[in-house]
């Protein structure tokens, strides 16, 4: 398959920020390509986007930072709360109502969150290359851990 081009794209709007996105087929269900992390812009599921626009209708879209989307400076227009938040208006502005969520990465925790706190929002959520934790938290999963000063890196 090669790349494909979006049949239709427009921004949505929150907090005063337009984030970007694209439409791509025009299937019965839709599915929407979650942003792995600000630094990535939406082409990188283009690999993905025409096999699945052959059946579907796929929307992705770049996160606040990157892409056509604004750069806000305030670092809280990143929080998790506010991705989410984000990815909910993209859903509205293109009327994704219930949608097969793609989450790559930091894309992955914004899906579980999605169907967590919208499972209206949710029909399934495809998940890749996500790290979480179920259950009591590892030592070596903490902040603590990954942010203690070593002399060494050994062990």
């Amino acid at each position: 398959m090669r790349t494909k081009l979006p049949e239709s794209d427009g921004f949505a709007e929150r907090n005063g920020n337009r984030i970007h996105y694209e439409v791509y087929g025009r299937g019965p269900q839709t599915m929407v390509f979650l942003p792995p992390w600000s630094i990535v812009h939406s082409r990188v599921y283009k690999a993905q986007i025409p096999y699945f626009s052959e059946r579907l209708r796929c929307i992705a879209y770049d996160a606040l930072g990157n892409g056509l989307s604004d750069r806000p400076d305030d670092a809280a227009a990143y929080s998790l709360d506010n991705c989410l938040a984000d990815a909910l208006a993209v859903m509205d502005a293109t009327e994704a109502g219930e949608a097969i969520l793609v989450g790559l990465s930091f894309g992955g925790l914004i899906a579980c969150c999605l169907a967590a706190y919208h499972p209206e929002r949710a029909k399934a959520a495809i998940l890749a290359g996500v790290a979480g934790a179920v259950g009591p938290t590892h030592r070596h999963m903490t902040a603590k851990h990954f942010l203690a000063q070593h002399e060494a890196f050994e062990g």
